[in-house]
């Protein structure tokens, strides 16, 4: 192949200027050179064709270094090197008590077996990747979704979403509270972060709500009326199940949490279009 005569100089530039544009955001590359949306912090330092070119050719790791079994066992091998640079960086970041798991979708629309589509997210289609934040929004560690397979290997039973929270729990320390959705949330998954000396809290979809529970049935809470409440709380496990009316009933189970301190809020009313209590 024709050789690139890169320097380390050029490849810090390259990288700069590809972490830059994950900021601004751009609808398409070219248009960081174009004239009227120019950014000099960029086209100044890589010209187009030369930055298209390093993109094109760019590889973090040599492919003859990888056994066929590290290939099939892990598909971001060509970005793995890269991946861990980033994640180290993450896992030095100071914990809060508190922490938060959820979905995101790195955007991507070219080719690759991992790309997802998540209806509902900004970006629906591209890479699936499970992030643990802070409070303020620092992402503390974070996990590429390669599969079930891949994440869910030892506990299948948990279900995919509980086996990303006990993966990027690992580096919480005991006593934190986590909180996530109702993708995550299970019984079984509140009581092994229990196990671990670590608090969880999250909605909960109806079909996960443990059969014993005692609480009302949806329609005789609604007949309350907004803002009506209800808890029910399993001695043996530790967890409490709240359950509550807004625009419609919202349940959440939390080993830590329960209905009190009561509080008050003003809600959107899609319906009235108002603002109410």
């Amino acid at each position: 192949g024709t050789l690139l005569n890169s320097s380390t100089a050029e490849m810090k530039h390259f990288i700069g200027a590809t972490f830059m544009m994950s900021c601004l955001g751009y609808p398409q590359i070219r248009l960081y050179w174009a004239r009227q949306t120019r950014v000099a912090a960029i086209a100044d330092v890589v010209t187009r064709d030369r930055f298209f070119l390093l993109r094109k050719n760019i590889k973090v790791v040599n492919d003859l270094d990888i056994s066929d079994e590290e290939k099939k066992a892990d598909r971001l091998w060509r970005l793995r090197p890269f991946i861990e640079m980033i994640r180290t960086a993450c896992l030095q970041l100071p914990r809060s008590p508190s922490a938060s798991i959820d979905e995101q979708i790195i955007p991507f629309t070219g080719r690759t077996t991992l790309k997802q589509y998540v209806p509902g997210k900004p970006h629906p289609t591209g890479l699936k990747n499970f992030v643990l934040s802070s409070p303020c929004g620092m992402v503390l560690d974070f996990e590429i979704y390669q599969g079930k397979s891949a994440l869910a290997a030892d506990r299948s039973e948990l279900g995919v979403g509980a086996c990303a929270v006990l993966r990027l729990s690992q580096s919480m320390p005991t006593g934190s509270s986590l909180f996530f959705d109702r993708y995550f949330t299970s019984a079984p998954l509140l009581r092994h972060l229990s196990s671990q000396g670590l608090r969880g809290t999250g909605t909960i979809m109806k079909n996960r709500v443990p059969k014993d529970s005692k609480l009302p049935d949806d329609k005789a809470l609604v007949k309350k009326g907004r803002g009506s409440f209800c808890q029910t709380v399993n001695v043996a496990d530790g967890i409490c199940l709240v359950k509550w009316v807004d625009n419609k009933t919202i349940t959440f189970a939390s080993s830590h949490i329960g209905e009190e301190p009561v509080g008050e809020c003003k809600r959107w009313c899609k319906k009235e279009r108002v603002y109410k209590d």
